[in-house]
């Protein structure tokens, strides 16, 4: 039988514990490989390893007057790795974590969609799924933020390609590598989180 949601294309797990804001800008992050590591199909708290600095500088951002909010692509579950409820309770924990750290997320944004590797109805396309910009869209929309006043952080070339799509302001990829030729143009490569605190302005 094919996943009851999978032809939705409407994927958000809202954080229960956060309160509405007049905050107007966001802090857009990719979830694996920017708020923990980036380990095979993380789905259980014991594969979460936070990245260093990640709570100093949602912190410092919320101080300045970002929502932090995550976009991510998680084709595990159309891959049939694990399913939508393992992931709503690990993001639920996350959340959690988050706010044991003082800090209240707006949400998270996934695609479980895959081209080839999806299962039934799975296996499609979506304007969801990164490079895509569907997912920014619509934490824009749905949290009324303005584009050019956000910042996006990803790890790789087509989390760049999605928040530029998206009108976002400044669009940032955690990378040691540097791959700026793959980037979009106005983008930047940071190699620490730390490196991002320059970019988030007062109000």
């Amino acid at each position: 039988m094919a996943p009851s949601k999978a032809n939705t294309d409407n994927w958000f797990i809202a954080n229960p514990s956060w309160q509405s804001s007049q905050s107007r800008r966001g802090l857009l992050l990719d979830r694996d490989g920017v708020v923990n590591l980036d380990v095979h199909f993380a789905h259980r708290q014991e594969d979460f390893v936070f990245l260093p600095g990640i709570f100093e500088l949602c912190l410092l951002a919320v101080s300045r007057g970002y929502l932090p909010i995550l976009i991510t692509n998680q084709s595990g579950i159309g891959r049939g790795m694990f399913s939508e409820d393992q992931f709503r309770t690990v993001t639920l924990w996350m959340f959690s974590v988050f706010s044991e750290q003082g800090i209240q997320l707006g949400g998270l944004y996934y695609c479980p969609t895959h081209p080839t590797e999806g299962l039934g109805a799975w296996r499609r396309d979506s304007p969801m799924r990164k490079p895509g910009s569907g997912m920014f869209d619509r934490a824009l929309t749905d949290f009324n933020l303005k584009p050019e006043l956000s910042i996006a952080i990803g790890d790789r070339p087509r989390d760049a390609i999605a928040a530029a799509g998206a009108g976002i302001g400044t669009n940032l990829m955690l990378s040691t590598i540097g791959l700026d030729g793959d980037l979009p143009n106005g983008a930047a490569v940071i190699s620490e989180l730390a490196d991002a605190v320059p970019f988030l302005t007062l109000r």
